[in-house]
């Protein structure tokens, strides 16, 4: 908790220094605790670094993920915060620096139909992934809880 309120400052400190955009993406994928992002016009070759958090919607804590780059695709690993986000819904956010310069990147995707979204599995089987996209192309992830079947319910009502 202490990293993600020196994280929540450093935004408050810098924002003012940064560059803000809401970048399309030309498609995603959602799978095995990943969410793979292709973005149309960033290099990142280009990049001396990339950063990816989330924000929680409701209580602004914010959490800082993994993330490499393969294929020109960003690549950000969920599996360490699964646990974290199954009260509320997080947005991306993508820090791009690029020399001395920094932008802070948001992304959307508007070639589905409004309201579209995705279940994404994750290493646990107890824990699933859902990525819900606004009617503005923004993303909303967080994480289903799911509860094992003890005592086979399922099966004793077809029976």
């Amino acid at each position: 908790m202490k990293e993600t309120k020196n994280i929540d400052n450093f935004f408050k400190l810098h924002l003012n220094n940064f560059n803000i955009l809401e970048k399309d993406i030309i498609s995603f994928e959602l799978k095995d605790d990943t969410l793979s992002l292709n973005f149309d016009d960033i290099n990142y070759l280009l990049s001396n670094k990339i950063s990816v958090f989330l924000k929680n919607i409701k209580t602004r804590e914010i959490f800082k993920c993994s993330s490499f780059i393969n294929n020109n695709n960003l690549n950000i690993d969920l599996s360490n915060l699964k646990y974290f986000c199954t009260d509320y819904e997080y947005s991306i956010i993508i820090i791009n620096e690029v020399n001395n310069s920094s932008t802070m990147i948001y992304p959307k995707y508007k070639n589905k139909a409004q309201n579209y979204s995705v279940i994404g599995n994750s290493s646990n089987k107890h824990i699933k992934w859902f990525l819900r996209l606004l009617e503005n192309g923004e993303f909303r992830l967080s994480a289903i809880a799911l509860f094992p079947n003890y005592n086979n319910i399922e099966e004793n009502i077809s029976s």
